[in-house]
């Protein structure tokens, strides 16, 4: 019976061993499972099992980020529409406000141009696409309350949309 089997520069015998012939040289190497160290055989495992899902570990991570980036944006979302509530809060202060002043001083208007309440109120947004988008919505939600007055008026040549509070 033969111990090895040779197959081009390689021999592999019986006892789990590799032979490479290299010029003068015989290399011996282990392909024993057996002897080697824990941490090899645990790394070895688990590139073993990654390679062999990695399809569908690419899938779970895949799908996972897609999860991530779904609820972040729909925080922004969130945030952004507290964002609003809290100027439309602060419009309608304002305008009563202003109502408020026009009782006690006949002199003053009862209106406030949309624009200057715009002005006033987001001067601390720094990005104007920002300030339109917010505002725009803003005013879809003013025009919307049955206790503000919308009209187009002109004030010292200039024409301009304004809002007047006309509730109790």
């Amino acid at each position: 019976r033969q111990t090895n089997v040779a197959t081009g520069e390689f021999t592999f015998d019986f006892d789990n061993t590799e032979t490479e012939i290299k010029d003068k040289y015989k290399i011996l190497r282990s392909t024993s499972l057996s002897n080697i160290s824990l941490k090899c055989q645990i790394r070895n495992s688990v590139m073993g099992s990654v390679t062999e899902h990695k399809y569908k570990l690419l899938g779970i991570v895949l799908a996972f980020i897609i999860i991530k980036i779904i609820q972040y944006k729909y925080r922004q979302y969130q945030l952004y529409l507290v964002k609003i509530d809290i100027l439309y809060e602060e419009v309608l202060k304002k305008l009563k406000t202003q109502s408020n002043m026009t009782k006690e001083n006949p002199e003053v208007n009862q209106y406030i141009g949309a624009s200057q309440l715009r002005d006033l109120i987001l001067s601390n947004e720094a990005n104007l696409h920002q300030r339109i988008t917010m505002w725009k919505d803003v005013s879809v939600k003013v025009e919307h309350n049955s206790n503000i007055s919308s009209q187009i008026v002109e004030n010292n040549g200039e024409i301009m949309k304004v809002w007047e509070y006309i509730g109790i």
